[in-house]
């Protein structure tokens, strides 16, 4: 009887230390789990900066391509001033080159719109020299 009392109280403590050991390992589990989730967390905080930083690239770009169509346009305008400051050209020929700016400032000021509407700009009162084109800001911006 003896002997059957010993038996029962040695598979009592090994189902004990083998409760512990699942135990142990469930909090081994768990822990490697939340490390998992940690690395998830930040490989998605990386792929988010990353996003950031090709966006900012992107916008960079953006606004450096428009400001050198801005500048393109000014010296086309100052090339034309200085063409029409000879005074050597008839009142007609005046005429359409005035007319041929506001149509380059609208057709630029399109341009700008279109591909750039989503960055947000200012325009220099420069760039914006016909109320034609301020029609079509106003219109585009609607």
């Amino acid at each position: 009887m003896a002997l059957k009392v010993l038996n029962v109280t040695i598979s009592a403590a090994k189902k004990v230390k083998i409760e512990i050991k699942k135990i142990k390992l469930n909090i081994e589990k768990t822990k490697l789990e939340l490390k998992k989730k940690k690395v998830t967390v930040e490989k998605k905080k990386v792929i988010i900066e990353k996003k950031k930083v090709i966006t900012e690239k992107i916008k960079l770009k953006i606004k450096r391509s428009r400001l050198a169509v801005q500048h393109e346009i000014l010296m086309i305008k100052c090339d034309e001033k200085s063409d029409n400051s000879d005074n050597s050209l008839p009142a007609s020929a005046t005429d359409i080159n005035t007319d041929a700016d506001a149509d380059a400032s609208a057709a630029a000021a399109d341009l700008s719109l279109f591909f750039f509407s989503d960055v947000l700009t200012s325009f220099d009162s420069l760039t914006i020299s016909s109320s034609e084109t301020l029609n079509i800001l106003s219109q585009n911006g609607s």
